[in-house]
């Protein structure tokens, strides 16, 4: 005489399993495995099967669904791109008295490089000819460690410029985000330039997309004259010191008595100065030789927009 007629299980995801993932990254689901005649699965065995064959094993668990048990489940993308399949077995095995047939439910996604993003910051107005260096900030959408990874600089003819490597560690403060100093020579003539950072992580050991980005700098003529600006204050109860002084493309910081010397080429400039705290100040000067100008700051006027308002 035949037994009793083995129980059929269902299988089936809570939520949608993503379309794509990227290398490495663990994804989490959940998955709900229900007896065809009522039965309480609790306690029961799946298998997660990857595309190599590996397989893992987790308990379902006992929870409080109208129907069924679940299983929070992990699988991790492999380290390479392209399409992966996983599968997710029920083995026949008797629960609660009763033996249920194997199941099974597979399911797959995409397998996609890691991303990079890139910050070019501390781009300073370099005298033609000269040394200057940039600060390049590289960023990996995994957090992957990038310490050690190089960076190289192009001008727009493809002619590299310069490289340097990234730090050891992440930039202090930030999520990630590795810092590299790269040094480069400016062109022997004054004038706007661009310039390319490139960034290609080859070494890495999880596949990633390359990242580039450009800036710009403005080369000036080498320093003839040096000119001494004195910000003479009033009503400024603030220390004077770090109050950025301009003229045209050549700057400086104030010390704390308010001086700053800026060296400059021959010509005729707009002298700005400026600090948060102090009305902006610009005037017209023109350079011949060394000289030394006053300049009068008061404190920054706060408008009361509503004494401002006409009411009616």
């Amino acid at each position: 005489m035949d037994g009793p007629r083995p129980h059929r299980p269902t299988i089936e995801l809570l939520e949608s399993f993503p379309t794509e993932a990227q290398v490495g990254t663990t994804i989490d689901f959940t998955v709900r495995v229900s007896c065809h005649e009522g039965c309480d699965l609790g306690g029961g065995v799946l298998e997660v099967v990857d595309a190599d064959g590996t397989v893992q094993t987790s308990q379902l668990s006992r929870a409080d669904v109208e129907e069924g048990v679940v299983a929070d489940l992990s699988v991790k993308a492999p380290p390479r791109t392209g399409a992966a399949k996983w599968a997710i077995g029920f083995p026949e095995q008797e629960i609660g008295g009763c033996v249920h047939e194997e199941g099974s439910l597979a399911f797959a996604c995409e397998v996609l490089p890691h991303t990079t993003s890139m910050a070019i910051w501390g781009v300073p107005t370099p005298m033609k000819g000269s040394r200057f260096t940039v600060n390049v900030g590289i960023k990996c959408s995994a957090l992957c460690p990038l310490g050690g990874q190089l960076v190289e600089i192009w001008d727009g003819e493809g002619v590299k410029l310069g490289e340097g490597k990234l730090g050891d560690e992440p930039r202090p403060d930030t999520d990630g985000l590795y810092e590299g100093e790269v040094t480069l020579t400016a062109p022997d003539r004054t004038g706007v330039f661009s310039a390319s950072v490139g960034f290609s992580p080859d070494e890495l050991d999880l596949p990633h997309v390359d990242t580039a980005g450009d800036f710009t700098f403005r080369c000036v003529e080498l320093p003839e004259h040096t000119v001494i600006v004195r910000v003479v204050h009033e009503e400024i109860d603030a220390p004077l010191g770090d109050i950025e002084v301009r003229l045209g493309p050549y700057q400086a910081m104030t010390d704390s008595e308010g001086v700053a010397g800026v060296a400059v080429a021959k010509g005729t400039y707009e002298l700005s100065v400026w600090r948060i705290d102090i009305e902006p100040v610009s005037m017209r000067v023109k350079v011949t030789g060394d000289t030394e100008i006053d300049v009068a700051a008061a404190p920054r006027r706060i408008v009361d927009e509503d004494e401002e308002r006409m009411w009616m």
